[in-house]
């Protein structure tokens, strides 16, 4: 089973969304439930639908509790893809215990599954050169820790080795660094792990990093999972600066490639309950100072996981859950226009990264 701890830091709640989406959670609501978007009730789907798992020869990760053995190679399909091309990489949780890291284009077409792991393979973020892949595993045994995928040879390293739960990689635009939520006896924490040479520090108390440009400062939720607030943290002095959003909870921030503009997502009726409960929508405001607010989404699940921006900042892609469990991914323009879904899949499709310019 699943590992569902009785926090709400972020691989608790990550986990419990896994759990639902494979069928083993429940929502203990009593309330009907509908069908998540207007195009869904109309029976559009956008995209293509995904195509099914290869079954030629694939090299298989086999380090699954085993620790310090060999990491094993990506899927052969992934030697195929260009650097930088305009793809989406994400999570597709099909059961409790069993979630790979999945590429698609950005159009809906061409899905391949990077890797094949047995236990939980999520929330990858692409290097800024497109090459490499950082995601989190438990392949190791037990918790969940940090490693790297090179996106064509399928060379696999694991960088960190935690008593802690790690989630929510990101990496920073000069390549250098990884910032990554860690999340250990009910306490959570933004670790900076150097990519080479290999080092790591604690650089603040919160969760969902997301870097600024300059690559010295990352934004941050801090507070506890309810009542977040998002803050912009210079990772050399340590110095905070509060984004004051007039909205009741702020979290999952995902900051524009310019700098100027941070997507994140509010849940106006609070997170009692499992995730099938909230109503968590997506907003933007300036990261200068919390102005320009504007939601950009109104549908009856949750909008959240965090958006990811396209690299020309025009459009942002995100996790849509359904009211029974489920996700797909959505893009929409920065403006909240022109939604289409990306993804159609049984299973829980959820943290996107947008690959960098080509």
């Amino acid at each position: 089973m699943l590992r569902v701890r009785p926090m709400r830091s972020t691989p608790a709640v990550v986990l419990l969304a896994v759990a639902l989406a494979a069928g083993c959670g429940d929502s203990g609501s009593s309330k009907k439930v509908v069908v998540s978007t207007p195009d869904a009730q109309e029976g559009i789907v956008y995209g293509k639908l995904p195509a099914d798992p290869p079954t030629g020869s694939t090299t298989t990760f086999n380090t699954r509790g085993c620790q310090g053995c060999p990491p094993g190679t990506a899927t052969p399909e992934a030697a195929g893809l260009a650097p930088g091309a305009q793809r989406v990489a994400f999570t597709r949780a099909t059961a409790v215990d069993e979630a790979d890291i999945w590429i698609a284009d950005a159009d809906g077409s061409g899905e391949l599954r990077l890797t094949r792991d047995a236990g939980l393979e999520m929330s990858p973020t692409w290097s800024p050169d497109g090459t490499q892949i950082a995601f989190v595993s438990d392949r190791a045994g037990g918790n969940l820790d940090l490693y790297t995928v090179g996106v064509g040879d399928g060379a696999v390293a694991r960088l960190t080795e935690s008593p802690g739960d790690e989630f929510s990689p990101a990496w920073s635009p000069d390549g250098r660094t990884i910032a990554v939520t860690r999340s250990l006896d009910n306490h959570a924490d933004i670790v900076l792990v150097g990519v080479s040479p290999a080092t790591e520090r604690v650089l603040t108390a919160g969760q969902w990093a997301s870097w600024m440009p300059d690559s010295r400062r990352v934004l941050v939720t801090e507070g506890e999972f309810a009542e977040g607030s998002l803050v912009v943290v210079d990772i050399e002095t340590g110095v905070q600066r509060r984004l004051e959003i007039d909205v009741p909870n702020a979290h999952q921030g995902s900051v524009s490639p310019d700098g100027r503009t941070v997507a994140f997502s509010v849940s106006e009726n609070g997170f009692d309950g499992s995730p099938n409960n909230w109503n968590e929508e997506l907003w933007v405001a300036s990261t200068a100072d919390g102005g320009d607010l504007r939601r950009l989404t109104v549908r009856s699940g949750n909008d959240h996981w965090p958006a990811a921006w396209a690299p020309d900042g025009r459009s942002l892609v995100w996790t849509a859950d359904d009211t029974e469990g489920g996700a797909d991914l959505y893009i929409a323009r920065a403006n909240g226009k022109d939604l289409r879904r990306l993804t159609s899949d049984p299973g829980y499709d959820a943290w996107p990264s947008w690959a960098p310019r080509p």
